[in-house]
């Protein structure tokens, strides 16, 4: 059963809830969060398959975007909306492969003499 959920996790762009909807030969969704906090080895290998769905959403996020109606500014608005929530999401699911990178400046320091010399 461990297997199975967690396939189906990290092959589906949706929440757990609806995931567990959609196969009634799941658990429901509040079963699989007790199993989080009462078995540690389950809630390794569920937290790999959220980071394995990160794809799942980028994929689902990728057709949406590709396939919105131009001519319509309200789901072009939804479509924003869904890419920046997919985009902040990936970010947590699976922080390494999604978040922004940040560049950090490079300063060197100069003694006070130096600088001196150089201003002569």
């Amino acid at each position: 059963m461990v297997e199975r959920v967690c396939t189906a996790i990290s092959r589906t762009a949706g929440s757990l809830k609806a995931i567990c909807s959609a196969d009634s030969e799941l658990p429901c969704s509040d079963t699989i969060s007790e199993w989080l906090f009462k078995y540690p080895a389950f809630s390794v290998l569920y937290w790999e398959a959220k980071q394995q769905q990160s794809s799942a959403y980028a994929d689902y996020i990728a057709e949406r975007v590709r396939n919105v109606d131009e001519d319509n500014p309200g789901a072009i608005a939804k479509a924003n909306l869904e890419l920046k929530f997919v985009q902040w999401q990936n970010a947590r699911l699976a922080p390494k492969r999604w978040s922004e990178k940040t560049q950090t400046e490079n300063t060197v320091i100069v003694k006070h003499e130096d600088r001196l010399k150089e201003l002569e």
